[in-house]
Formats: structure tokens, sequence, C-alpha cells
């Protein structure tokens, strides 16, 4: 028979004790990874910071937690404020990229890329992919996106295909092109079968 584990002092409610130990200097070895003592971290944090609903956890930083005393926490995960949160309500539906600081190569993996711009386009009236042509760069940014085009290169054609890979967008119908779009032959041949079928000659 598996031997229950003995309660470590700190885990005793005698009357009068204050448990947040993390106000009184440092912390015995193990109270970090202890899931009960991170949640009575994070709901005394919380309320010093004024989180009043699950969203306000986007706002909060490393150094916030830092100046709060729990930097030991944040070096347990990495320095990851968004994998402390998601183990700390791991029922929300997080979006990382509405976090103070994104996840470090979030934005190199495509489903990332994908989660991010299909949250996007409710915010901007987005329902068919022909209204993705309207997307401007200072629309990504202004919606958290900023990491984004540094990973694709400012590129509003590269959001698209970031957006829907499997899609045969039409460079043309963007507001701008690159200037040596038309010098490519395989350009210039896609383009003219698309307006022969635009002016019904196929």
């Amino acid at each position: 028979r598996r031997r229950r584990r003995k309660p470590r002092w700190y885990e005793l409610s005698t009357p009068g004790r204050d448990r947040r130990l993390w106000l009184y200097g440092p912390v015995p070895t193990g109270f970090w990874q202890e899931t009960g003592n991170q949640r009575r971290y994070l709901d005394w944090v919380g309320k010093e910071l004024g989180v009043r609903r699950p969203t306000d956890w986007y706002n909060v930083t490393g150094r916030d937690l830092t100046a709060r005393h729990g930097g030991r926490l944040l070096h347990l995960y990495g320095g990851s404020v968004q994998a402390i949160v998601k183990n700390y309500l791991p029922q929300e539906d997080w979006k990382e990229w509405l976090l103070a600081s994104t996840p470090q190569r979030f934005w190199q993996t495509a489903a990332n890329q994908q989660r991010s711009l299909h949250w996007l386009g409710a915010p901007l009236g987005f329902r068919d992919p022909e209204d993705w042509y309207a997307l401007s760069t200072r629309q990504v940014r202004a919606h958290h996106g900023s990491g984004l085009l540094v990973v694709l290169g400012n590129a509003r054609m590269a959001v698209l295909r970031a957006y829907l890979p499997d899609y045969e967008w039409q460079e043309w119908r963007l507001p701008h092109l690159p200037p040596s779009f038309w010098e490519q032959p395989a350009h210039r041949r896609r383009y003219l079968k698309w307006l022969g079928r635009e002016l019904a000659w196929g």
C-alpha cells in the first residue's frame, strides 16, 4: 500500500498562521512545486493586480509577478506567464497573442498563425475569404499581430496565405503589389486566365 505523504509544516492549518509564505522571505524548498501553493499565490496576486475576470490576466507581465514575490514561480515555468495562467485556469480558451508578452517562437508555428487570424476575422467583420483582400497591416498590428507581421516579412499576401494556405489567392486584387510581381511569367499567365473568366471568355 502506498504511504500517504506527510503534510509539510507550512501546509498545516494551524489557527492564525498566514500561509502566504512568499510575503515573509524565501519560501521552503519545494514550495512552488505544490499546486495548492501556486493557486493560493495566484488568487492573492490576482487581487493585488485588480484581476476581476480571466481576460484580465492577458495584461499581467512577468515583471508584475516578480515585483510581488513570484519570481521563483515564474522561473519554474521558464519565465512564461502564459504557462502559469494556462495551468491556473485550464478551462479557459487562452489566446496567447493577447498576452502582454507572446511566448517565445509562438509566431513561427503555422497553427498559431491560423488561430490568431481566424480570431481576427470576427472583430474586423470578415466572413468570407473575399473580405480579406481589404486587410491592412495596420489592422493586424492593432489586433496584437505585430509579431506575426515580423515573421511574415510585413507582407499582406503572406498573411492571407497563413490564414488560408489552400485558398487560390489573387495577388492583383490587393491595393499594392511588389514591383517585381508582373515580371514573373507565371503571375501574368494566372492573371490573364482569371481575367478571361471574369470577362466570360473562357
